[in-house]
C-alpha cells in the first residue's frame, strides 16, 4: 500500500519546510558563534591563544553545540512520520529502509516446514513427519521430492503398500529421478520382487552409473535371481565405487559377498 497522492506532496513539502529550517537555524548559530571571532584579533583566537576572554570561549563553544542540537533536530523531523500521517502510511514510509525478503510468505513457510518434516524424519519420528509431508503435497501435488520423502516414511513404517504409491507418484512426476527409483528398488528387494527390483535398479544406473547403492542392488538382485557371473561383475563395479569414495568398511563388506558367491559357484 503507497500512500496517497495529496499525503505524499504533503511529506515533500514537509521534508522542504524542515530542511529551510534548519538551513536557517545553522546561519544564525553560525553568525553568533562567529561574531566574536571575526572581531578579535588572529593572536589572540580560543585555538591560538590562552589569553582569549572565557565568555568569548564559552560564547563559541555554546553556538558549535547548538548548531551540532539543531542538525540533529533537523535530521530527526525529516524521517519521522508527520502527524497528519496514518499508521498505515507511516509504515509504508519507513519501510523504504527495510530489506526486502528474499523469500515470500509461502516459500519461507514451505522451507520452514520441510526443514522440520526432513528433521523428523532424521530423528525416525515418522507419525510428525508423515504429516508434514503429507501438508506440503496438499500445497504442491506435483512436487516429486515431497512424494519420494513420503514413500520413505511410509516404508519406515512398514506401509509398503502406500509406500509403493508414494514412490510410483514421484516416478510419474520424474521419470528419472533416480532416488525414487532406488527407493521402489530397495522395497521390492525387501518382498523378494527380485525382477521388479532388478528393473528399477538397471534403470537408476543407465542414469547415474556412479550411483553405488543402485549398483549394489542390481548386484544382489543378479545373485538372488541366479545370474552370478553379472552380479560379480556389477559387485566388483561397486566395490571401485566405494573405494574411490574411501568407503573401505563398505567395500571390504561387498569383496566378501563377491567371495562367497564365488565359493557357492565352486561348490555347484
Amino acid at each position: 500500500m503507497g500512500l496517497k497522492a495529496g499525503s505524499a506532496q504533503s511529506l515533500r513539502s514537509e521534508i522542504k519546510v524542515s530542511t529551510n529550517r534548519v538551513y536557517l537555524c545553522w546561519r544564525i548559530l553560525f553568525a553568533f558563534s562567529m561574531s566574536p571571532v571575526l572581531t578579535t584579533p588572529f593572536s589572540s583566537l580560543p585555538w591560538r591563544s590562552r589569553r582569549c576572554s572565557r565568555p568569548t570561549v564559552r560564547r563559541f563553544g555554546l553556538s558549535l553545540g547548538l548548531m551540532m542540537g539543531v542538525g540533529c533536530w533537523g535530521f530527526a523531523s525529516t524521517i519521522t512520520p508527520p502527524a497528519w500521517a496514518t499508521p498505515g502510511e507511516a509504515a509504508t514510509r519507513t519501510s523504504v529502509v527495510q530489506i526486502t525478503p528474499l523469500l515470500s510468505p509461502n516459500q519461507f513457510d514451505r522451507t520452514t516446514l520441510m526443514r522440520e518434516a526432513n528433521r523428523y524424519l532424521r530423528e525416525q519420528n515418522y507419525s510428525d513427519a508423515e504429516t508434514l509431508f503429507l501438508q506440503l503435497i496438499d500445497r504442491d501435488p506435483r512436487d516429486a521430492v515431497l512424494h519420494y520423502k513420503l514413500g520413505l516414511v511410509l516404508a519406515a513404517q512398514y506401509r509398503d503398500t502406500e509406500a509403493e504409491a508414494a514412490y510410483r507418484r514421484a516416478i510419474d512426476l520424474e521419470n528419472r529421478y533416480v532416488l525414487a527409483l532406488y527407493g521402489l528398488g530397495e522395497l521390492y528387494s525387501s518382498q523378494s520382487r527380485w525382477d521388479e527390483a532388478l528393473a528399477l535398479f538397471e534403470q537408476a544406473t543407465q542414469i547415474e552409473a556412479s550411483y553405488t547403492e543402485a549398483q549394489l542392488g542390481r548386484g544382489q538382485a543378479l545373485w538372488q535371481l541366479g545370474r552370478d557371473r553379472e552380479a560379480i561383475e556389477v559387485l566388483e563395479i561397486t566395490v571401485e565405487q566405494l573405494v574411490d569414495q574411501d568407503q573401505l568398511w563398505q567395500a571390504i563388506g561387498v569383496a566378501n559377498l563377491i567371495h562367497q558367491i564365488e565359493r557357492m559357484r565352486d561348490v555347484v
